[in-house]
Protein backbone atom coordinates (compact mmCIF):
# COMPACT_ATOMS: atom_id res chain seq x y z
CA UNK A 1 0.00 0.00 0.00
CA UNK A 2 2.67 2.67 0.77
CA UNK A 3 4.99 2.32 -2.92
CA UNK A 4 1.45 1.88 -4.33
CA UNK A 5 0.99 5.77 -2.85
CA UNK A 6 4.18 6.68 -3.10
CA UNK A 7 3.87 5.30 -6.94
CA UNK A 8 0.77 7.54 -7.26
CA UNK A 9 2.07 10.62 -5.78
CA UNK A 10 5.61 10.47 -7.92
CA UNK A 11 3.05 10.10 -11.14
CA UNK A 12 1.15 12.71 -10.13
CA UNK A 13 4.29 15.40 -9.03
CA UNK A 14 5.79 14.22 -12.51
CA UNK A 15 2.49 15.18 -14.39
CA UNK A 16 2.08 18.78 -12.12
CA UNK A 17 5.59 19.41 -13.42
CA UNK A 18 4.76 18.60 -16.90
CA UNK A 19 1.82 21.18 -17.22
CA UNK A 20 3.10 23.71 -15.18
CA UNK A 21 6.20 24.18 -16.77
CA UNK A 22 5.12 23.28 -20.65
CA UNK A 23 2.53 26.49 -19.91
CA UNK A 24 5.05 28.78 -18.42
CA UNK A 25 7.29 28.15 -21.24
CA UNK A 26 4.09 28.17 -23.81
CA UNK A 27 3.56 31.63 -23.35
CA UNK A 28 7.00 33.77 -23.42
CA UNK A 29 7.88 31.22 -26.67
CA UNK A 30 4.87 32.55 -27.98
CA UNK A 31 5.75 35.87 -27.53
CA UNK A 32 9.19 35.62 -28.70
CA UNK A 33 8.35 33.99 -32.09
CA UNK A 34 5.79 36.59 -32.90
CA UNK A 35 7.51 39.58 -31.66
CA UNK A 36 10.96 38.72 -33.42
CA UNK A 37 9.47 37.45 -36.61
CA UNK A 38 7.53 40.79 -36.78
CA UNK A 39 10.87 42.65 -36.10
CA UNK A 40 12.64 40.58 -38.60
CA UNK A 41 10.39 40.80 -41.53
CA UNK A 42 10.22 44.79 -41.05
CA UNK A 43 6.41 44.86 -39.91
CA UNK A 44 7.19 47.28 -37.41
CA UNK A 45 8.95 50.17 -38.25
CA UNK A 46 8.15 53.12 -35.76
CA UNK A 47 11.06 53.17 -33.49
CA UNK A 48 8.95 53.83 -30.37
CA UNK A 49 7.28 50.70 -31.23
CA UNK A 50 10.66 48.65 -32.23
CA UNK A 51 11.72 50.05 -28.68
CA UNK A 52 8.27 48.80 -26.79
CA UNK A 53 8.56 45.14 -28.91
CA UNK A 54 12.14 44.97 -27.78
CA UNK A 55 11.49 45.76 -23.92
CA UNK A 56 8.85 43.27 -23.97
CA UNK A 57 11.54 40.56 -25.92
CA UNK A 58 13.73 41.41 -22.43
CA UNK A 59 11.01 40.83 -19.95
CA UNK A 60 9.90 37.60 -21.65
CA UNK A 61 13.53 36.16 -21.57
CA UNK A 62 14.51 37.57 -17.97
CA UNK A 63 10.92 35.33 -16.92
CA UNK A 64 12.30 32.33 -19.18
CA UNK A 65 15.40 32.10 -17.47
CA UNK A 66 13.42 32.49 -13.82
CA UNK A 67 12.02 29.59 -14.61
CA UNK A 68 14.86 27.33 -15.40
CA UNK A 69 16.71 28.96 -13.08
CA UNK A 70 14.37 27.76 -10.21
CA UNK A 71 13.47 24.53 -12.40
CA UNK A 72 17.03 23.06 -12.13
CA UNK A 73 17.50 24.49 -8.73
CA UNK A 74 14.61 22.60 -7.08
CA UNK A 75 15.90 19.18 -8.96
CA UNK A 76 19.55 19.55 -7.82
CA UNK A 77 17.67 19.77 -4.33
CA UNK A 78 15.24 17.46 -4.43
CA UNK A 79 18.12 14.86 -5.61
CA UNK A 80 20.32 15.82 -3.03
CA UNK A 81 22.85 17.38 -5.49
CA UNK A 82 22.65 21.09 -4.32
CA UNK A 83 25.71 21.72 -2.33
CA UNK A 84 25.89 25.19 -0.96
CA UNK A 85 29.39 27.42 -1.45
CA UNK A 86 29.78 29.01 1.96
CA UNK A 87 31.50 31.72 2.72
CA UNK A 88 32.09 35.26 5.08
CA UNK A 89 29.28 37.68 4.03
CA UNK A 90 28.74 41.12 5.76
CA UNK A 91 25.12 41.62 5.20
CA UNK A 92 25.24 44.94 4.62
CA UNK A 93 26.88 44.45 1.46
CA UNK A 94 24.99 41.19 0.57
CA UNK A 95 21.96 43.83 0.93
CA UNK A 96 23.91 46.58 -1.62
CA UNK A 97 24.28 44.00 -3.68
CA UNK A 98 20.60 42.29 -3.97
CA UNK A 99 18.61 45.31 -3.80
CA UNK A 100 18.94 46.17 -7.05
CA UNK A 101 18.02 43.05 -8.55
CA UNK A 102 14.87 43.14 -6.67
CA UNK A 103 13.94 46.73 -7.43
CA UNK A 104 13.76 45.78 -10.66
CA UNK A 105 11.45 43.13 -10.41
CA UNK A 106 9.32 45.25 -8.17
CA UNK A 107 9.25 47.92 -10.63
CA UNK A 108 7.78 45.04 -13.41
CA UNK A 109 4.47 44.99 -10.85
CA UNK A 110 4.49 48.98 -10.19
CA UNK A 111 5.28 48.55 -6.75
CA UNK A 112 8.30 50.01 -4.59
CA UNK A 113 10.82 48.49 -2.29
CA UNK A 114 11.69 49.88 1.34
CA UNK A 115 14.49 48.45 2.85
CA UNK A 116 14.91 48.43 6.86
CA UNK A 117 18.56 47.34 7.93
CA UNK A 118 19.27 48.27 11.56
CA UNK A 119 22.98 49.60 12.56
CA UNK A 120 23.61 46.48 14.37
CA UNK A 121 22.66 43.67 11.62
CA UNK A 122 24.62 45.74 8.98
CA UNK A 123 28.14 44.86 10.02
CA UNK A 124 27.53 41.39 11.30
CA UNK A 125 29.11 38.41 9.25
CA UNK A 126 27.35 35.04 8.24
CA UNK A 127 29.11 32.43 6.93
CA UNK A 128 26.18 31.34 4.13
CA UNK A 129 25.95 30.86 0.24
CA UNK A 130 25.15 34.30 -1.12
CA UNK A 131 24.07 33.00 -4.28
CA UNK A 132 21.05 31.00 -2.74
CA UNK A 133 20.57 33.73 -0.15
CA UNK A 134 19.63 35.67 -2.97
CA UNK A 135 17.53 33.62 -4.90
CA UNK A 136 15.68 33.14 -1.42
CA UNK A 137 14.54 36.67 -1.08
CA UNK A 138 14.06 37.14 -5.24
CA UNK A 139 11.67 34.35 -5.15
CA UNK A 140 9.35 35.90 -2.10
CA UNK A 141 9.84 39.39 -3.75
CA UNK A 142 8.99 38.00 -6.91
CA UNK A 143 5.43 36.04 -5.23
CA UNK A 144 4.61 39.38 -3.66
CA UNK A 145 5.14 41.48 -7.14
CA UNK A 146 2.54 39.00 -8.61
CA UNK A 147 0.14 38.90 -5.91
CA UNK A 148 0.46 41.92 -3.93
CA UNK A 149 0.10 44.46 -7.45
CA UNK A 150 -2.01 47.17 -7.08
CA UNK A 151 -2.03 47.02 -3.23
CA UNK A 152 -1.84 50.50 -1.57
CA UNK A 153 0.79 51.07 -0.08
CA UNK A 154 2.59 49.84 -3.29
CA UNK A 155 5.87 48.75 -1.78
CA UNK A 156 7.20 45.49 -0.32
CA UNK A 157 9.09 45.88 2.64
CA UNK A 158 12.42 43.80 3.30
CA UNK A 159 13.57 43.87 6.74
CA UNK A 160 16.88 42.71 8.36
CA UNK A 161 17.37 42.07 11.90
CA UNK A 162 19.36 40.14 14.50
CA UNK A 163 19.70 38.32 17.61
CA UNK A 164 22.00 36.23 19.55
CA UNK A 165 20.92 33.02 17.36
CA UNK A 166 20.92 35.00 13.86
CA UNK A 167 19.52 37.06 11.16
CA UNK A 168 16.14 37.03 10.12
CA UNK A 169 14.65 38.37 6.26
CA UNK A 170 11.67 39.65 6.65
CA UNK A 171 9.80 40.00 3.47
CA UNK A 172 6.39 42.01 3.91
CA UNK A 173 3.47 42.95 1.20
CA UNK A 174 0.47 44.77 1.12
CA UNK A 175 -1.75 42.51 -1.30
CA UNK A 176 -4.46 40.38 -0.42
CA UNK A 177 -2.26 37.88 1.75
CA UNK A 178 -2.82 33.85 1.78
CA UNK A 179 -5.79 32.58 2.50
CA UNK A 180 -6.31 30.33 6.07
CA UNK A 181 -7.37 27.39 3.25
CA UNK A 182 -4.09 27.53 1.80
CA UNK A 183 -0.94 28.38 4.32
CA UNK A 184 -0.31 24.37 4.96
CA UNK A 185 0.05 24.21 0.88
CA UNK A 186 2.48 27.03 -0.32
CA UNK A 187 5.58 25.79 0.47
CA UNK A 188 4.10 22.26 -1.50
CA UNK A 189 5.87 22.00 -4.80
CA UNK A 190 3.91 22.60 -7.99
CA UNK A 191 0.97 23.91 -5.80
CA UNK A 192 -0.32 26.91 -6.55
CA UNK A 193 -3.15 27.93 -3.90
CA UNK A 194 -6.07 29.02 -5.56
CA UNK A 195 -4.50 29.65 -9.02
CA UNK A 196 -5.58 26.91 -12.09
CA UNK A 197 -2.15 25.79 -13.50
CA UNK A 198 -3.24 27.10 -16.75
CA UNK A 199 -4.14 30.64 -15.50
CA UNK A 200 -2.16 33.51 -17.31
CA UNK A 201 -2.82 35.66 -14.78
CA UNK A 202 -0.73 34.96 -12.60
CA UNK A 203 2.52 33.56 -14.06
CA UNK A 204 4.74 30.97 -12.48
CA UNK A 205 5.33 27.28 -12.28
CA UNK A 206 4.37 26.87 -8.01
CA UNK A 207 8.31 26.30 -6.94
CA UNK A 208 9.28 29.38 -5.58
CA UNK A 209 8.69 28.86 -2.27
CA UNK A 210 8.98 25.38 -2.53
CA UNK A 211 12.94 26.29 -3.53
CA UNK A 212 12.92 28.63 -1.21
CA UNK A 213 11.74 26.91 1.98
CA UNK A 214 14.64 24.26 0.69
CA UNK A 215 17.72 26.02 0.64
CA UNK A 216 16.76 27.74 3.96
CA UNK A 217 17.08 24.57 5.13
CA UNK A 218 20.06 23.62 3.27
CA UNK A 219 21.99 26.61 4.74
CA UNK A 220 20.77 25.42 8.01
CA UNK A 221 17.97 27.84 8.29
CA UNK A 222 14.60 28.21 7.79
CA UNK A 223 11.55 29.89 6.16
CA UNK A 224 8.28 30.59 7.43
CA UNK A 225 5.07 32.75 6.82
CA UNK A 226 4.28 34.61 9.50
CA UNK A 227 0.26 35.65 10.18
CA UNK A 228 -1.15 38.05 12.39
CA UNK A 229 1.17 40.37 11.03
CA UNK A 230 -1.44 42.58 9.82
CA UNK A 231 -2.76 42.85 6.49
CA UNK A 232 -0.78 41.36 3.61
CA UNK A 233 1.61 38.15 3.23
CA UNK A 234 4.73 38.65 5.27
CA UNK A 235 7.74 35.72 5.12
CA UNK A 236 10.17 35.50 7.61
CA UNK A 237 13.96 33.79 6.21
CA UNK A 238 15.97 33.18 9.41
CA UNK A 239 19.64 32.32 8.59
CA UNK A 240 22.10 31.31 11.87
CA UNK A 241 24.77 33.06 13.21
CA UNK A 242 28.22 30.55 12.63
CA UNK A 243 29.23 28.84 16.08
CA UNK A 244 31.64 30.95 17.90
CA UNK A 245 30.60 34.84 16.57
CA UNK A 246 29.09 37.04 18.37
Amino acid sequence: GYTLRAAIGYGDRRARFASAVTHELRTPLTTFRMYSEMLADGVVTDPLAQREYLTTLQRESDRLARVVENVLAWSRLEEGRFTARRSDVVVAGLVERLVPTLERRLLEAELALVVRLDDTSAGLTLATDEDAVGQILFNLVDNAAKYARGSTPAEVELGVASDAEGVTWTVRDHGPGVPPALRERIFAPFDRGAVAVSSNEVPGVGLGLSLARGLARDLGGELSLVLGEGPGACFVLRLPRPSGRA
